[in-house]
């Protein structure tokens, strides 16, 4: 038996009044068993001390409406969790957004199976598509799979279409960010077919809307067409900006920063950069976490980048700052479980360290990412790095080892971006060896096989192989012309005629 509440209450304060007054005053409370009595009072309590003070902060906020859809579990009261699931925190954003926006990701996965199969299919459609985000998110992308899966055919049974957009746009969010399941080319198809439903039902919803027109930039980014990319990320940005959501404009720009920084040229590179810098700034102020992470990993990315291009890779101080910026974003993956995102933080740092000739520290950071990777440019690119710094450190064996365990992965899944790398990357370790000639006609091999201006990772190694070879050619040369010098004079002096006396 539960207490008749009443299910027009929307916020913590308004419940605790509402049982208070049930405790207090009501014969329906004293009727119930002693164990129920007890919950009850348990439950007041526990709401009392964490509402005794004005909390302005959301984190603390949603931990408060965490624990009331924890106690309605606990209660078996399933309409009223949903409620509060659904409940508006502002404006914009349900409980269940803002706990996304915070990065809740593992008390989600915890606490919503237990409402499945409690009301109706509607309701579990959705939270089978919120418990795969929080699957994905946490790097756990076969689960995800699943979850989203059971979404979309349940979704397609009951035709709920504005479920079927949200997990079109899921999945193709889940093929371009999962290094198990990598596929830009899935990504595109669901992101397309997102829109086409939203289109196909006449479905007012800005949100799904936005989010359609990410995922469809970000795929299309994915496949390098960048015009694509950038003009239905624009697009996403005037509908947020439309309904002035602000969380919504800032992923918007965020994502839009990442593929200018992705195209590669320097122009392209200090945009990208300008965009993340006045965007972390508007994510920390909104607690926007993952985001915020996504921001800071990204700046400190193509702060490398510029820095490399730029041949300030000789001066360690020149990447404090991206190293700061790439810190500061696993930090908050670690707060917020982020796995996926953690895991490219390191490999970016270790490349960091790597490009600042401090291969030890690199070693360090990449051999933090879980071996077993598959499927992206990622993977490659960590295992091209760590070929790199044991290279540049003359480990000639595991240099090679890794390169052909790169060389395998790639063959595999028939990449020619991995391929290409770690053929640069034998490159690196005969040149170390100074072996000049094959480290060069390995360079010209790689980058024949995929031209260097395809994506950063290659601009980047273009730039500093092509200051490594200048480096060695100057040298080689002046050591020419000083034997050649030396000869000629050494020539003259013979040939020159005596004095007369």
């Amino acid at each position: 038996m539960l207490l008749s509440l009443d299910y027009d209450i929307s916020s913590p304060q308004d419940f605790l009044n509402e049982i208070c007054t049930l405790i207090l005053h009501s014969d329906e409370f004293k009727s119930l068993s002693r164990k129920q009595r007890a919950r009850y009072i348990a439950i007041r309590n526990d709401l009392i001390e964490c509402l005794q003070e004005e909390k302005d902060d959301l984190v603390e906020q949603c931990k408060i409406y965490l624990r009331l859809i924890e106690y309605f579990c606990d209660l078996e009261d399933w309409l009223r969790a949903k409620m509060f699931i659904v409940s508006y925190v502002d404006e914009h954003r349900t409980v269940s957004e803002q706990l996304d926006i915070l990065g809740f990701y593992l008390d989600k996965y915890k606490i919503y199976p237990n409402l499945i199969d409690k009301l109706d299919l509607d309701f579990d459609c959705f939270l089978l598509g919120q418990i795969a985000s929080a699957y994905a998110k946490s790097g756990d992308a076969e689960t995800a799979l699943k979850y989203y899966n059971d979404q979309l055919i349940i979704s397609q049974n009951i035709s709920n279409y504005g479920e079927q957009i949200t997990v079109c746009s899921e999945l193709s969010k889940l093929y371009r960010i999962s290094n198990l399941l990598y596929n830009p080319k899935k990504s595109l198809e669901y992101a397309q077919k997102s829109l086409n439903l939203l289109e196909k039902h006449n479905i007012k919803d800005y949100k799904k809307h936005v989010y359609a027109l990410i995922n469809l930039g970000e795929a299309y980014s994915s496949l390098n067409k960048h015009k694509d990319a950038i003009d239905n990320l624009k697009k996403a940005r005037s509908i947020a900006e439309q309904n002035q959501d602000l969380y919504l404009t800032s992923h918007c720009l965020t994502t839009l920063g990442g593929v200018y920084g992705t195209i590669g040229t320097m122009q392209n590179l200090e945009t990208a950069i300008d965009i993340l810098s006045e965007q972390k700034n508007i994510l920390k102020r909104l607690e926007y976490r993952r985001l915020e992470a996504v921001c800071l990993h990204n700046l400190g990315m193509f702060q490398c980048y510029r820095d490399s291009s730029n041949n300030y890779y000789k001066n360690k101080e020149s990447f404090q700052e991206p190293i700061e910026n790439l810190l500061e974003s696993i930090s908050i993956c670690k707060d917020i479980n982020a796995k996926d995102l953690e895991h490219m933080g390191y490999g970016v740092i270790g490349m960091v360290y790597l490009r600042g000739k401090e291969y030890e520290m690199s070693l360090e950071y990449l051999e933090r990412i879980p071996q077993g990777y598959s499927g992206d440019e990622s993977s490659f690119s960590t295992l091209t790095n760590i070929s790199i710094a044991h290279g540049c450190q003359q480990n000639f064996a595991l240099a090679i080892e890794y390169a052909q365990k790169t060389i395998s992965l790639s063959r595999e899944t028939q990449s020619k971006v991995g391929e290409s790398l770690a053929i640069a990357a034998i490159a690196n370790a005969h040149w170390y060896q100074k072996r000049y000639f094959i480290g060069i006609a390995y360079i010209i091999k790689s980058f024949l096989l995929v031209p260097p201006w395809t994506t950063a990772d290659f601009m980047l190694i273009f730039n500093v192989t092509y200051i490594e070879i200048s480096n060695v050619l100057k040298l080689k040369l002046n050591q020419f012309a000083n034997i050649f010098k030396k000869y000629f004079t050494f020539t003259i002096e013979l040939t020159k005629p005596e004095d007369s006396r």
